[in-house]
């Protein structure tokens, strides 16, 4: 029988919505609809450096990179489920650009180039509920789960700093693994595109977002070109236009490399598909 996997389960509120683009593209590029899990580790992973003082990068073999890395390792999976409807937009402003400007047109005479139309890519989701789930095992090197847990109370922002959360709840939780390939299950949480064989096309959506868990040369610190191209297909609730319903996924038969996990949270039993796991901690 396969093992219990072991859980922690994050509920918190957003303040607005969040924006999370990909990387080293410009602020005026659409928001991911759904934080990412590679988003929602580093979240994890920032509450948990700024809680120990610790730089927000390491070097490794001569090279420097993102504290994030030593999180992938421990955290084989990551998704988020948002309890009510959320819609992405572009925020439009008008910005300064004269420092952005060749000299000649600094000065009074040029003021209409000064200042430009922008807009920046953002999920509007004031006060709207969400639920992440971590799976924890793997590596874990030196944090233990009781760090884990303090840093998950922690989180103060998903995506960009300006995202604010409030975290009212985190707790540590037993899922059990069921590798039943054609069971079929309903679940509000995204998983991979690859991990899914035959679902409901009704009541999900596709979309490209950063793969998890990554190679961890995405973490290093160094000038790159092709990082935001590295994007795999998800499956997501359905999305009407720019509007994400809170509605589950049905899933019908899952590939040899998924598995589903079963928790409960106060009586209710959840579900997620994940890649099959590995032993917890």
């Amino acid at each position: 029988m396969p093992e219990d996997v072991t859980l922690l389960i994050v509920d918190g509120v957003m303040s607005w919505g969040f924006s999370v683009r990909a990387a080293l593209t410009s602020a005026g590029s659409q928001s991911y609809p759904l934080p990412p899990p590679t988003t929602l580790v580093g979240a994890l992973a920032a509450a948990y450096a700024r809680l120990n003082y610790l730089p927000e990068v390491v070097a490794t073999g001569g090279d420097i990179y993102s504290r994030v890395r030593e999180f992938v390792g421990m955290i084989p999976w990551a998704t988020i489920k948002f309890r009510r409807y959320i819609i992405s937009y572009s925020d439009l402003g008008r910005l300064a650009r004269a420092h952005y400007l060749r000299g000649e047109y600094r000065s009074f005479e040029h003021v209409d180039k000064w200042f430009g139309v922008s807009s920046f890519g953002k999920v509007y989701a004031p006060y709207t509920p969400f639920r992440i789930v971590y799976v924890v095992g793997g590596r874990t090197g030196s944090v233990d789960l009781k760090e884990l847990l303090k840093a998950s109370l922690s989180i103060v922002s998903i995506g960009s700093k300006e995202g604010l959360v409030h975290v009212r709840d985190a707790r540590v939780v037993k899922g059990r693994v069921i590798l039943d390939k054609d069971k079929v299950v309903k679940t509000p949480y995204y998983t991979l595109r690859g991990l899914v064989k035959d679902f409901d096309v009704s009541r999900a959506s596709i979309v490209r977002m950063p793969p998890y868990p990554p190679p961890l040369s995405y973490y290093r610190i160094r000038e790159v070109s092709t990082i935001s191209k590295a994007h795999v297909d998800y499956i997501v609730p359905y999305m009407e236009g720019p509007i994400l319903r809170p509605e589950p996924i049905e899933i019908w038969r899952l590939s040899d490399d998924a598995s589903i996990i079963e928790f409960s949270i106060d009586g209710t039993k959840e579900y997620i598909v994940t890649p099959k796991p590995r032993p917890s901690m």
